[in-house]
């Protein structure tokens, strides 16, 4: 199966049906938009991944949405349906992840007060596939990935990871959308943002000692840690 990243959305303002992106092969950087017009910046990029879909492995220990199985439908077909348009779809796919972002960022601020680090570590191991859960209605199912992940469950797979790299190679991307399976993908980077962040995910010697005791026993295989500032963690990912 092949993924088609449509485009990053900075800049959305044609809010052209993601079907006739699709039918015209989108525009090429640099190049004419079709049907004439001016030519796209940028800010428009279209890429074709020939990357052999895998699954995220499924299930996992903090019980992560599942991710819907694509079908084998035809991708034009299937992001035409309803008629929704692009636009539509970025507004719907970011206010999720936004709601997900704060209501996680909610329940590990207070943990981190009332108890620490080690404290917020519990909050993401019971909490955050519940809180992903939550908030994946309408339509939509929100995740977390990562190439860095602590949890098996939030292991980017290689189209994600291929798309992370993306981000990482250029920091001013923060997100995009492509097709996958019949199913429309948004994915927002998530950078370490502040010194609060580096308390769980900093340099491991750095860490306090409670909190790799519990990561030792929650997260054996933990590879998200040794981050600095500004570094990608990874990204929210919503799927309709």
């Amino acid at each position: 199966m092949m993924a088609r990243i449509l485009r990053s959305t900075a800049g959305v303002g044609t809010r052209r049906p993601v079907s006739d992106v699709l039918r015209t092969g989108g525009p090429r950087l640099g190049g004419p938009a079709p049907g004439g017009g001016r030519p796209r910046g940028p800010a428009f990029f279209v890429l074709l991944l020939g990357i052999a879909l895998q699954g995220c492995g499924g299930g996992g220990t903090d019980g992560a949405p599942p991710v819907p199985p694509g079908g084998g439908r035809g991708v034009a077909q299937e992001v035409a349906r309803g008629g929704e348009r692009e636009g539509e779809f970025l507004a719907r796919a970011k206010a999720a992840s936004n709601r997900f972002r704060l209501a996680l960022q909610h329940e590990l601020e207070a943990a981190m007060e009332e108890g620490g680090p080690a404290s917020a570590v519990e909050v993401c191991h019971q909490r955050a596939g519940a809180i992903a859960r939550e908030q994946s209605h309408g339509g939509l199912v929100v995740r977390r990935v990562s190439t860095r992940e602590r949890n098996p469950a939030d292991r980017a797979d290689p189209t994600e990871a291929a798309i992370l790299a993306h981000f990482e190679a250029d920091p001013a991307r923060q997100d995009t959308v492509f097709v996958r399976n019949g199913h429309r993908v948004y994915m927002k980077a998530i950078r370490i943002a502040n010194a609060l962040c580096l308390r769980c995910h900093g340099p491991r010697e750095t860490l306090d000692p409670a909190l790799r005791a519990r990561l030792a026993e929650l997260y054996p295989a933990d590879r998200a840690t040794g981050f600095g500032m500004g570094d990608l963690r990874g990204a929210f990912v919503v799927q309709d």
